[in-house]
């Protein structure tokens, strides 16, 4: 390495020729010849054993889980954890929840097709009872403020995304023209 020592220092370089094989490098370090030098098994490293895998029954594991989930079941309605511990035992279970009684939740619109949407919209599939009667008064609302006929008012609705205020404003802004 060149430092600040060697500053205005005159050097001599000396190109020098590479060796050829391993035995002329190791000779001029002073380790000798490769060729000589033997190496035991024993002094290699050996990988280490793999760790036992734990014996672990499914069972046991499924008892713990279900304990742990029913203790917080009852711990949410309000026991403390020494009674909700022993009403356990006892073999009480909580009823099921309103939450755990409700439907799955529609996948997000980024996750269903828009052909399979339009389908749906097109032939008024997987809608339930109250968002047709929904629609319908909404339908109702907007023909009795404007005083439009029902096509206009669904044709409204449609294009503002079923939103009354909007759609009144849109058929109100097309008597005016």
């Amino acid at each position: 390495a060149v430092t600040k020592e060697l500053h205005r220092a005159a050097l001599s370089v000396q190109e020098e020729q590479v060796p050829e094989n391993d035995d002329e490098l190791f000779a001029v370090l002073g380790e000798g010849s490769l060729k000589h030098r033997k190496v035991r098994a024993e002094s290699l490293p050996q990988a280490p054993a793999p760790p036992p895998l734990p014996e672990r029954s499914e069972d046991n594991l499924l008892a713990t889980t279900q304990r742990a989930f029913e203790l917080q079941r009852f711990l949410r309605a309000g026991y403390d954890l020494k009674e909700a511990s022993e009403r356990y035992a006892a073999g009480e279970v909580l009823p099921p929840t309103a939450a755990s009684k409700r439907a799955a939740p529609r996948p997000p619109v980024s996750m269903v097709s828009m052909p399979e949407i339009i389908e749906k919209r097109e032939t008024g599939a997987e809608r339930s009872l109250s968002e047709q009667e929904e629609r319908e008064k909404r339908i109702q609302d907007v023909m009795s403020f404007t005083g439009s006929d029902r096509e206009m008012a669904q044709k409204a609705l449609e294009k503002n995304q079923w939103l009354t205020d909007l759609a009144v404003n849109c058929v109100l802004d097309s008597l005016m023209e």
